[in-house]
């Protein structure tokens, strides 16, 4: 035998050998594997040169990987290994998972694509996530490491996976805040657009006009919009739910997006641009120099309510994120208008009804606020109850109110 060698290039009886034959230099794994009654041959190449250093370790390594495959399918008719994408493909065809799920769901398949499902260990894990993400990113490692935890109980559940690896994974809790109507009053966004950046101004003006998300808004170009009084329109190209739009834009938004262009001196085809005068990162996560400039106009914003005597809605600014501006939106025209909710899902590009009139309406319908409000409540003792609305209360001056034991 030649060194540096192998005693699996030798035939084995009811097992596999490896062996380079005479028609190739690489190296192939053969024989027939005899369990019981059932016997299953294998032939197929390594594509290992033979003359490779550590070629014949290698091949020797994938010769029992082989057999443990084999013995796995037919004693506990198990499946075989397989791609990290496969595994991803069978978990969001589990659900209807949300747009974020998939978003993570197809960043891990990329991560580890061609990586199979039982070869993930901790390093390999851990090592991705240390890449992936920054210390203070704790919220998106958390919803990533969350996701890749579920795939691999699926696997776990359908017999490919034998134990799900063990990996730090980061703990972490979502701040809680004090819950609060996600709707602006009257001019409150007005002083926030005056509060802000001259950069943001125009983005936080197409938002509040028609109800777009942030990224979807900072991604529009010169050619999206049309900025005449009037007739105003923009077109959102890149939307959440894959379609496109063409929604009205108001005047108040077209006059913050002319006075914004009027201050540029550039070529750039990006309707928005970074402080820096640079076009933000295309991406459907939005920019971090947007949000650090949202929530500078915000604190600016609610301490001037504070000053001007409102210290209730100073609070509700001090909270709010560009995502109000979506709820108020909704809850405008709802409230105020009375449009209904495939009305508003229609203006909003909304495209699940339903998502609209439990998530983003907070305000009774019309039928039972008025049922409500013609309540018999507050009758005397004896008096037959009116369904009629009572007459408001007017006070002359100052009065009191006293009862009369007698």
């Amino acid at each position: 035998m030649t060194r540096g060698k192998c005693k699996s290039q030798y035939r084995r009886r009811g097992g596999l050998y490896v062996k380079k034959l005479s028609n190739t230099p690489n190296l192939h794994i053969m024989g027939t594997l005899r369990i019981g009654e059932r016997s299953e041959t294998v032939k197929y190449s390594t594509r290992l040169h033979h003359m490779m250093p550590g070629a014949w370790e290698a091949a020797e390594t994938m010769r029992v990987k082989k057999e443990k495959e084999i013995l796995d399918r037919i004693l506990y008719n198990r499946p075989p290994p397989r791609p990290m994408e496969d595994l991803v493909s069978d978990y969001l065809a589990q659900h209807d998972y949300c747009y974020q799920v998939k978003l993570i769901a197809k960043e891990i398949a990329k991560a580890f694509k061609g990586v199979l499902v039982g070869d993930l260990d901790r390093a390999r894990i851990e090592t991705h996530f240390r890449k992936r993400f920054r210390e203070h990113e704790r919220g998106g490692r958390y919803r990533h490491e969350t996701v890749l935890h579920a795939m691999f109980a699926l696997a776990q559940r359908e017999g490919s996976l034998y134990q799900i690896p063990y990996w730090n994974r980061v703990k972490y809790k979502a701040p809680k805040s004090e819950n609060a109507v996600k709707r602006f009053h009257p001019g409150e966004v007005e002083l926030l657009i005056e509060c802000a950046d001259v950069h943001i101004r125009p983005i936080i003006a197409v938002m509040y006009a028609t109800g777009a998300r942030a990224w979807q808004t900072i991604n529009l170009r010169r050619e999206n919009v049309e900025l005449e009084r009037g007739r105003g329109r923009v077109f959102f190209l890149r939307t959440k739910n894959g379609h496109s739009y063409v929604r009205p834009l108001h005047d108040y938004a077209v006059d913050q997006i002319c006075m914004w262009l009027l201050r540029r001196h550039d070529d750039y085809p990006q309707l928005f641009l970074t402080p820096s005068r640079r076009p933000y990162v295309q991406n459907a996560k939005g920019g971090g120099h947007f949000w650090h400039g949202f929530r500078s106009a915000r604190d600016r914003c609610a301490a001037e309510l504070h000053r001007r005597g409102y210290p209730e809605r100073a609070r509700r600014m001090a909270q709010a994120t560009p995502h109000w501006l979506r709820h108020s939106f909704a809850n405008n025209l709802r409230q105020i208008y009375g449009m209904d909710a495939r009305g508003i899902a229609d203006a909003g590009m909304w495209e699940d009804v339903q998502n609209v009139d439990r998530t983003y309406i907070v305000s009774a319908p019309e039928v039972v606020e008025e049922q409500v409000r013609r309540m018999p409540l507050g009758v005397p003792l004896g008096s037959k109850p009116s369904l009629e609305p009572e007459a408001p209360l007017v006070w002359h001056g100052s009065a009191s109110l006293s009862c009369d034991r007698n």
